[in-house]
């Protein structure tokens, strides 16, 4: 047992890269630094494990192309000096940031008005970071000996180094077509239709408004289900005038709120062109005030980004939303980055109506995107826009924008 657990702990020494576990251990320390929004333990502890991954492959990668360069290197008893006392310092740097951590989001959920995390919060971490961690580095030795095996098949008709460079590509090649086809196709599916699912669920509580100017009701363009969950939470939560009075001390009119979920029509064009009859129909175009609004992944909608506005303009405010994904924002932007830009692009359309109405009416036209990746969608059709605001990045702007920048926060 002991001569068994001895040869381990060798193999383990010439195996392991001490930098690597130092520059992972950066990473983790950059990952459990102070964040904008709270995190859970359990979105730390994979978040954690992932950085970790990250800074030791880049590390392991750097040490490969310095073993192919032929540049000097430590001789294995040298390395086998290093790695514990590297490892150590490793251990120190994630243990001193992980009760540091602890300390920082409990600072930001006290200022958001939350409760403090739990005490084992760091061990949650840990220990999530560390299975993370181990999986990834697992897979990561896996795809190294399938390099190793290609390599040597190649090595049989091809000189040894560019052996080794060509069997790193296929390798490379062979698991992103892997990752990126078959198996993610199958989960954004299978996230996709979950999403889809639960979007369609309405609760027995919430029934369809009874106002004709609201969306989804009997005279609408647009069917209650259609909406969508956020759409319908979005159009049952508009404030009433008396309500915004009753915060402004002054007579207020009812605001507008137009959205269109992505059951209402096939195509992107059909719900942009359905936006704008809707909108039209509610009378939107008669409000000093028109909010063109990207919405998040999910189709949420941001209430601070937009009840202010109402409240400030005393209600004279129609604000009109277009659905373009079901998953969360940060999924579609991986897999499905062109529909958040499609969609902003296809905002132009209520854009350029909203265009002529405005310049009838002298009224403003504002874009407002709570989406992280929508903004980026430029257009040239913007009518009137006189100014532009993402509470995701913190960035606004007033005037006419420019050709090149129309569309952009």
């Amino acid at each position: 047992m002991t001569a068994a657990m001895l040869t381990f702990l060798d193999w383990l020494d010439r195996r392991t890269s001490g930098v690597g576990l130092v520059t992972g251990a950066l990473f983790v320390a950059g990952s459990l630094t102070p964040s904008l929004i709270p995190r859970s333990p359990q979105i730390q502890g994979i978040l954690a494990g992932f950085c970790f991954a990250a800074g030791y492959g880049v590390t392991v990668l750097a040490g490969a192309l310095w073993r192919y360069l032929q540049l000097p290197r430590m001789t294995d008893r040298q390395a086998r000096l290093f790695v514990p006392a590297l490892g150590a310092v490793a251990l120190v740097i994630v243990t001193v940031f992980l009760v540091r951590s602890a300390e920082w989001q409990n600072d930001i959920r006290a200022a958001m008005a939350l409760p403090p995390a739990e005490g084992v919060a760091p061990f949650l971490v840990a220990g999530l970071g560390t299975a993370v961690a181990s999986v990834l580095l697992i897979l990561g030795k896996l795809l190294a000996a399938l390099g190793r095996y290609v390599s040597a098949r190649i090595a049989q008709v091809l000189p040894r180094r560019q052996a080794r460079v060509l069997g790193m590509v296929l390798t490379i090649l062979l698991t992103y077509q892997l990752f990126s086809g078959v198996l993610v196709r199958n989960v954004v599916s299978s996230i996709d239709g979950s999403a889809q699912a639960l979007d369609d669920l309405i609760p027995a509580e919430q029934v369809a408004p009874d106002q004709p100017w609201q969306t989804g009701s009997a005279e609408s363009l647009v069917a209650w289900q259609d909406l969508g969950r956020e759409g319908r939470n979005f159009v049952a939560t508009t404030p009433d005038p008396q309500a915004i009075a009753s915060v402004t001390g002054q007579p207020a009119l009812q605001p507008l709120r137009v959205y269109v979920g992505l059951n209402a029509a096939d195509t992107l064009v059909d719900r942009a062109d359905l936006a704008v009859r809707e909108l039209e129909r509610a009378g939107g175009f008669d409000r000093s005030t028109l909010v063109v609004a990207m919405p998040t992944g999910t189709g949420w909608m941001d209430p601070a980004a937009i009840e202010p506005l109402e409240h400030l303009n005393h209600g004279d405010v129609a604000t009109v939303a277009l659905q373009y994904s079901y998953l969360q924002s940060w999924i579609s932007l991986l897999v499905q980055p062109e529909q958040a830009a499609e969609a902003g692009r296809a905002c132009s359309v209520p854009s350029t109506a909203a265009g002529s109405s405005c310049q009838r009416r002298r009224a403003r036209s504002c874009t407002c995107t709570v989406s992280a990746w929508a903004p980026t969608a430029r257009s040239s059709r913007c009518a009137c826009t006189r100014c532009w605001t993402s509470p995701s990045t913190g960035r606004c702007g007033s005037g006419r924008p420019s050709s090149a920048s129309c569309g952009r926060p």
